[in-house]
This record gives C-alpha cells, sequence and structure tokens, in this order.
C-alpha cells in the first residue's frame, strides 16, 4: 500500500545559505519500506544552490542526521517560469525520520516542494 506525503508541508521558501528543517517538522518514515521523493522546483533565482533530504533515527537532537539524498544546482535553472520535477525513489537506507536541507544560496531565494509517497512495509499492513 502507497500512502502521500508532503515532507515539505507545501511550497517552501528558503533564503539563507545553510537551512535545515525544524526537528519539530521531520516526517515518521519508519513504517516505509521505500519512499519515493518528489522535488519541485517552483522558483530560483540563483543556480549554485542545493536541496537535500537527511534521515535520522530520533528527533530529540540535530546529532546523527545524515544526508540520504540531494537535489544538485544541475537541476535548477534561474529564472525558471515554470515547475521543474524531479523524483527519487529510496529503496531502503534510512532511518526513521527524514526532513530536507539547502545549502549554498548565498541570499538568493529558492522556492520549492518536496513530496512522495511510502510504501507500507507488508506486515504493517494487517
Amino acid at each position: 500500500m502507497r500512502l502521500p506525503f508532503d515532507l515539505t508541508q507545501g511550497t517552501v521558501g528558503a533564503s539563507t545559505s545553510d537551512t535545515l528543517q525544524p526537528i519539530s517538522q521531520a516526517l515518521d518514515v519508519s513504517s516505509f519500506e521505500s519512499i519515493e521523493l518528489s522535488f519541485v522546483v517552483a522558483n530560483v533565482n540563483y543556480a549554485g544552490a542545493s536541496i537535500f533530504v537527511v534521515t535520522g533515527s530520533q528527533v530529540d537532537s540535530d546529532l546523527g542526521w545524515v544526508v540520504l539524498c540531494s537535489f544538485p544546482p544541475a537541476f535548477m535553472t534561474p529564472g525558471l517560469r515554470s515547475p521543474q520535477a524531479f523524483t527519487r525513489v529510496l529503496k531502503g537506507g534510512f532511518l526513521p525520520y527524514i526532513r530536507w536541507g539547502t545549502v549554498g544560496l548565498k541570499h538568493q531565494n529558492i522556492f520549492f516542494s518536496i513530496t512522495g509517497f511510502g510504501t507500507i512495509r507488508p506486515e504493517d499492513c494487517e
């Protein structure tokens, strides 16, 4: 069974060089055996930005979170006139929680969303 989720909780804007989604908004993906992330860039003013998704085993601190995947600058075109979408499918290799971050914005703006689907483990469907 596939369940939809919205990691960014709508379109978000970032404008500082290093941003990490608040730990209180981390998404619990512990019941998924795979996740499909859809990254949509709505607008970007700077081509050097990179968006990434980190995974962690707890939501008590920022310690121990590691990069799960990234959407590098090559995916983003400055002055974008229409949204561009990119997908990553992850079959395992992630910890119970995920959240997003940005790096390299240098006080430029980017607006994006990350949604997806999680496939529930068969034993969790009963």
